[in-house]
C-alpha cells in the first residue's frame, strides 16, 4: 500500500471515526460461483493477501472498486470462491487504475475503474454485472445484499478466505446522519440495522453492494467500532463518467 494511499486512510479514521476498509461479519458464506461478478483485488507487488479489497467486473476489462483501495501496482484475482485455491481463477494485472477525477482522498467521489491488461475470458464463473441498470433510489427498509472477503468478527482481524455475503436493511438518512453527523449521507446509501451484527469490515471496500439484481453502490466503509450501519458510494450518479472513460482508456504499455 502507498505511503500517500495509506496516510489518506488514516486520516479517514481519525477525523471522521470510521475506516474505509471494510469485511463481512454476521453474514454466510456464498454458494460457489453464484456470484461471478466478484473481484478479489490485491497490491500486484507481493503475494500477501492481507491487503484486500473487492470489486465488481463490469465489463471484460474493466472492474469497478473504491478509490481509496489504489496502490501502485495491482492486480485482480476473478472467478474465486476460496482465495487461497487457484481452482478456475483468472489473475490479471491493473494497467491503469482511474480514481474519479474529483477524488480528493477523503469521502467524496471515492470510486474507481481499474483498466484491466487483458480482456478476461467469459465463463459461468466470470461473468460482467454492468452498470446499466444501477439505481441509486433505494428505500429505508428494502433489504440489499454484499459480498466480500473482509474480517469476520468484530474483535479481530482475521479474513476470510472464503467468499461471503450478508444481508443489509437500507436506513433512513435522517437516521443514517445520526451516527455520522460530520458527512452529508445523501451521497451514499446507508445500510445496517443497528440492532443486528450485520456489517462490513476491512477488506470488503470496493465491493459492490446489490439491491434487487442490481449494482447499486461500492462500499465505502463505516464506524471504527465496527458497528452498523455501513455507507456504501451510489453508483447511479457516476454512470456517464463510468461510460465515457470505458470508451477512451487504453492501456500504455509503453509506460
Amino acid at each position: 500500500m502507498g505511503v500517500i494511499a495509506l496516510i489518506q486512510v488514516l486520516c479517514l479514521y481519525v477525523l471522521y471515526g470510521y475506516a474505509g476498509t471494510e469485511d463481512i461479519i454476521g453474514g454466510k458464506e456464498v454458494l460457489r460461483h453464484s456470484m461471478p461478478y466478484m473481484a478479489f483485488v490485491q497490491d500486484s507487488s507481493s503475494d500477501n493477501k492481507v491487503y484486500r479489497c473487492g470489486g465488481v467486473l463490469i465489463s471484460d476489462d474493466y472492474v469497478l472498486t473504491a478509490a481509496h483501495c489504489k496502490t501502485a501496482n495491482m492486480k485482480v484475482i476473478l472467478g474465486a470462491h476460496n482465495i487461497m485455491v487457484k481452482e478456475d481463477t483468472q489473475e490479471i494485472n491493473v494497467c491503469n487504475a482511474i480514481p474519479h477525477p474529483q477524488y480528493q482522498g477523503s469521502f467524496e467521489h471515492d470510486i474507481m475503474l481499474l483498466k484491466l491488461m487483458k480482456k478476461a475470458v467469459i465463463n459461468r464463473y466470470v461473468l460482467p454485472l454492468p452498470t446499466d441498470n444501477s439505481n441509486s433510489n433505494v428505500k429505508p427498509g428494502e433489504i440489499c445484499t454484499v459480498a466480500g472477503w473482509g474480517v469476520l468478527n468484530t474483535y479481530n482481524d482475521k479474513l476470510s478466505e472464503l467468499l461471503r455475503e450478508v444481508h443489509l436493511t437500507v436506513v433512513d438518512n435522517k437516521v443514517c446522519s445520526t451516527y455520522f453527523p460530520k458527512l452529508n449521507v445523501a451521497d451514499f446509501i446507508c445500510a445496517g440495522d443497528v440492532n443486528e451484527n450485520k456489517v462490513t469490515g476491512k477488506g470488503d471496500s470496493g465491493g459492490p453492494l446489490l439491491c434487487g439484481v442490481n449494482l447499486s453502490g461500492i462500499v465505502f466503509g463505516g464506524k471504527k467500532n465496527k458497528k452498523p450501519p455501513t455507507l456504501f458510494t451510489k453508483v447511479a450518479p457516476y454512470k456517464t463518467w463510468i461510460k465515457n472513460t470505458m470508451k477512451k482508456e487504453k492501456c500504455n504499455f509503453f509506460a
